[in-house]
């Protein structure tokens, strides 16, 4: 009897709901959107990546493999909790190193996937350095955190001793979000302001601005999300929720955005009542750049850069 009134009694010290609940949601939901990337991935290598570049098929190898790393370590860190450590509230008090590992492997995920749109916003401005600049301190400036956070957190693996690491995780998250808000809006600013009056050029242009807005603002709003539940609740694993699947949402996005660049072609190419649109200018020989205005042509190529005719053999990553 005595046993069982101090189970009950440590159960109430510690407060084991605002630990595994957020836990298990988490893992959950960001498995959810784990089977949307898979399947993203699945339609990549079958019907869009046949005439794209070694480097762009070895890109989406390693993000998926980083992104199934992660959801593995997620699954280790909680069934050691459960299942090996199940009733032991003394070990269920220590985060696992598994645990404290996916932090490092889903910043360094999101930190390629943000390095590659650093790159397409640096070809969009016309190897303009400055914002691409200003993306790549924040992401490495949100990995050296996130590393410093790592290497803290294995010294002090208790869930009571998270204060310690809160400069180093608030800062991470902090510059993910700047990160964020730059890549999208540089991306709606470059996009934005070579609209013209033709209607095709510009419906592909719109769908562009909507895609990196729908993507930039979901991430956004979990790493912001993150944030804020990390700083008020910081030891228990409530953040952890938000946390999984921002980093999950990563991969998704930029394969939705990946497989999406033969609907923009055909929304560029087609041909209709528009007759200016029936000759889209390209990066080939035989472009047709005089028969428009320069900011049409702005517009036009703005949009080719994300999707560009692949059957002249030079692939658009996104």
């Amino acid at each position: 009897m005595s046993s069982v009134m101090s189970l009950v009694a440590r159960h109430s010290l510690f407060p084991v709901g605002n630990l595994l609940g957020p836990w298990l949601i988490g893992l959950v939901m960001s498995s959810i959107v784990f089977g949307i990337t898979c399947l993203q991935v699945y339609l990549y290598y079958t019907k869009f990546s046949s005439r794209d570049p070694i480097f762009l098929k070895s890109f989406v190898a390693v993000l998926m493999c980083l992104d199934i790393v992660h959801v593995t370590l997620l699954t280790m860190s909680y069934y050691g909790a459960t299942i090996d450590n199940f009733g032991d509230f003394q070990q269920l008090v220590i985060a696992p190193w598994t645990l404290q590992s996916q932090i490092l492997v889903g910043v360094f995920l999101s930190t390629l996937v943000q390095w590659f749109y650093a790159y397409r916003i640096w070809t969009l401005a016309n190897k303009s350095i400055w914002m691409p600049g200003l993306i790549i301190i924040c992401s490495l400036s949100q990995l050296s955190f996130a590393i410093a956070y790592m290497v803290k957190a294995l010294k002090f693996p208790a869930f009571k001793d998270s204060n310690v690491v809160l400069p180093y995780s608030t800062s991470a998250l902090s510059f993910e979000t700047a990160c964020n808000i730059l890549i999208s809006g540089s991306m709606v600013y470059l996009l934005a302001r070579n609209r013209v009056g033709f209607t095709k050029t510009n419906r592909a242009v719109n769908s562009l601005i909507a895609y990196m807005l729908n993507s930039g603002l979901l991430i956004m709003i979990f790493a912001i999300s993150c944030l804020a539940t990390f700083i008020t609740s910081t030891t228990t694993m409530v953040y952890g929720m938000f946390f999984f699947i921002d980093v999950r949402l990563y991969g998704c996005s930029f394969m939705s955005i990946l497989n999406s660049r033969d609907s923009l072609r055909e929304q560029l190419y087609a041909t209709n009542t528009d007759h200016a649109m029936v000759t889209i200018p390209t990066y080939g020989e035989g472009s047709s750049h005089g028969q428009h205005s320069e900011p049409t042509k702005r517009a036009e190529d703005s949009v080719i850069v994300w999707a560009k005719d692949r059957s002249e053999g030079t692939a658009t990553v996104v």
